[in-house]
């Protein structure tokens, strides 16, 4: 029987999405593990930037060269990286999740430390208006539940994905020839 997921368009990039946040998952427990918190890292320095590109890179080209005889369109290279980059993002959702239910720690820490960021800013700043709103993030970061902070990581990994995934699609192509 041959299901949608037998097909090397989806199953290439389900494989490189799951190794991926793996080793995302591993980098997490890493982090949390020695007291910094994996969700409260400058987005200059999130290893999104570096492990996404590497592994659409490497999804589109395992497709491309191993599975499609050397030729991809760019529409096959843009859902290539759009299943690699959602599945990243799907399943780091559900085991920052998992994060913060079971581990009570890991909310209240990202919460205390948001906090902490928010009344240092609120300081700063001279503008009624801007302090109204800060204060209003700052009222509402109690209530913050680990679906919200899956949510957000979900979101911004697919933001980030979308970007590189249309780059490495046009930089990846291969026409067959005439």
């Amino acid at each position: 029987m041959n299901t949608m997921f037998n097909k090397p368009l989806i199953q290439v990039p389900l494989k490189f999405g799951v190794i991926a946040s793996v080793l995302l998952a591993l980098l997490f427990i890493v982090l949390f593990s020695s007291g910094r918190h994996p969700l409260f890292i400058a987005l200059i320095f999130d290893i999104r930037l570096v492990l996404l590109p590497a592994f659409l890179f490497i999804a589109m080209k395992a497709f491309r060269d191993s599975e499609n005889g050397g030729i991809m369109h760019f529409w096959q290279g843009l859902t290539i990286g759009f299943i690699t980059f959602t599945s990243i993002g799907l399943l780091m959702g559900g085991f920052i999740m998992f994060m913060a239910e079971y581990s009570s720690d890991f909310l209240n820490e990202y919460i205390s430390s948001r906090l902490e960021v928010l009344e240092l800013q609120i300081g700063q700043l001279t503008d009624e208006t801007s302090k109204r709103v800060f204060q209003e993030q700052i009222d509402k970061m109690p209530l913050t539940r680990p679906f919200d902070l899956a949510v957000d990581y979900f979101w911004k990994t697919v933001l980030i994905g979308i970007f590189l995934n249309i780059i490495l699609a046009v930089v990846l192509r291969k026409q067959p020839k005439p």
